[in-house]
């Protein structure tokens, strides 16, 4: 199950709307973790773009601190990367 890393404080939009941006992780089955980018529409909480798999960490801690340096900047251009994904990175393990 994905763990919310950080939930960005300034919204991103285009021409789908504005988006609340988070990054998201998931410890794979060797220990190390694997991070992406969801956006939540602002007026529809169940549409939800994601990007590809974005970062590998060694553990929790190094994904954390991958999300904590996330900027506004980084995110629109993630949500332009999440427009042609087709939902959540898939399961790996």
């Amino acid at each position: 199950m994905p763990d919310l890393m950080m939930q960005l404080r300034d919204t991103v939009s285009d021409a789908r709307g504005e988006f609340s941006a988070r990054a998201m992780a998931r410890e794979c089955h060797d220990g190390r973790w694997e991070g992406w980018l969801e956006f939540v529409r602002a007026d529809a909480a169940t549409s939800v773009y994601a990007t590809p798999i974005e970062t590998h960490q060694r553990d929790r801690e190094t994904m954390k601190r991958w999300a904590s340096g996330l900027t506004r900047v980084y995110a629109e251009g993630a949500l332009a990367r999440a427009r042609n994904a087709a939902g959540p990175p898939p399961a790996r393990g």
